[in-house]
C-alpha cells in the first residue's frame, strides 16, 4: 500500500469514527471568523430595528467589511440619511463617535 493510499484509508476512519461519536469536524480559522463576524452583524441590525420600533428613531447603519455592504435604514426618504453639510445645521448639534470614544470609556 502507497504511503498516499494509508493517508487516504486513515483519513477515511477518522470520518468515520467522527461520524460515529457524533463529532463536528473542526472548522478553518477564516471560516469561524466569518460567521462570528455574520452572527454579530446580524445582532447589530437586530438591536437596531429594536431601537427604531420602541423609540420612535431614525436610524441608518452601513457594515462594511472585505468590499460588501450591508445597509440598514429605517425609513427611505431623500434627506435620510442626512448630508454631512446638513447635520452641520443641526441644533442640537450631533454627536459623532469613534472608536477612541469606546476605548476612552473602558480606560475611564
Amino acid at each position: 500500500m502507497s504511503s498516499v493510499s494509508a493517508a487516504h484509508a486513515t483519513l477515511q476512519a477518522f470520518e468515520k469514527r467522527d461520524k460515529r461519536e457524533g463529532s463536528v469536524p473542526k472548522k478553518s480559522g477564516g471560516r469561524r471568523a466569518n460567521e462570528n463576524f455574520e452572527k454579530r452583524k446580524r445582532s447589530l441590525l437586530r438591536k437596531c430595528n429594536e431601537t427604531v420600533e420602541l423609540y420612535d428613531a431614525d436610524l441608518y447603519i452601513a457594515v462594511r467589511r472585505k468590499g460588501k455592504c450591508t445597509v440598514y435604514s429605517s425609513c427611505f426618504v431623500s434627506s435620510w440619511p442626512p448630508r454631512q453639510e446638513d447635520m452641520e445645521t443641526y441644533y442640537p448639534v450631533p454627536i459623532v463617535m469613534t472608536p477612541e470614544d469606546f476605548r476612552r470609556e473602558t480606560t475611564d
